[in-house]
């Protein structure tokens, strides 16, 4: 799949609510709560801060993930009043003993076209991953009263990650990841560049978002872990 959109909503307890017919804004709601209440993590770290209730959440493309964790209910004693609901953790794929490339191009009937690449590579004590995805996606009418019901999308995701593994009991991860879109819906003579006195409304959104991450593990024994993380982000709408 382009996103994530189909491994969400098949999950009972989760539902996947278009907030926005102009722009498309959906947001993820667990067990009722708003998209406010739902903590976005991607390797157990928040680089998605109050992404549930904004644009692209939906965009996250699975293609460089292992696997989705879901914590329905309060979480908050662990992660703040935003996960009230829940949590979605997203899971990135480590490199493995053997490289490893995959690639996805989509079309939709909407005009929605997607491009995903994936590799990863691991040589000695060192590995990498990157993945990068391209969205585009025209303005389209579904029912014909002159209004979007699809919006307008441009989208480019990046995410490289550097491992380095010492030894067999540890590992550090240094990840970046950028995100970029822009959403453009409304009158649809408008977004085609032909607006007059009754057809002008538009909304456009256009958001940016840069992460970086380290995560550094260390395995003492079997019953034993020290797990350090931070992170940083910086995001414009």
């Amino acid at each position: 799949p382009g996103n994530i959109t189909s491994l969400l909503g098949d999950i009972s307890g989760i539902q996947i609510q278009q907030s926005s017919a102009v722009s498309g804004n959906s947001n993820v709601r667990i067990q009722g709560l708003g998209g406010k209440y739902t903590q976005v993590l991607r390797d157990g770290l928040p680089l998605y801060e109050g992404f549930s209730g904004g644009f692209g959440i939906l965009q996250v493309p699975p293609l460089d993930l292992k696997q989705i964790e879901i914590i329905k209910g309060s979480a908050s004693t662990l992660y703040g009043e935003g996960a009230i609901g829940g949590i979605i953790n997203l899971v990135s794929k480590d490199p493995g003993e053997k490289n490893e490339g995959s690639v996805t191009l989509n079309q939709s009937s909407l005009t929605e076209r997607n491009f995903n690449g994936y590799c990863s590579v691991k040589k000695n004590k060192r590995g990498a991953t990157i993945f990068s995805g391209v969205t585009y996606q025209n303005p389209v009418d579904v029912d014909e009263d002159g209004f979007s019901d699809v919006p307008k999308i441009q989208s480019l995701v990046i995410h490289p990650r550097l491992f380095f593994f010492p030894s067999e009991k540890t590992k550090l991860a240094i990840g970046f990841s950028s995100t970029y879109e822009d959403r453009r819906g409304g009158d649809m003579k408008a977004l085609n560049d032909n607006p007059d006195s009754l057809h002008a409304f538009f909304e456009e959104n256009k958001t940016d978002r840069n992460t970086g991450d380290v995560i550094f593990t260390h395995v003492f024994s079997n019953k034993n872990l020290l797990t350090a993380k931070g992170c940083g982000s910086y995001f414009d709408r």
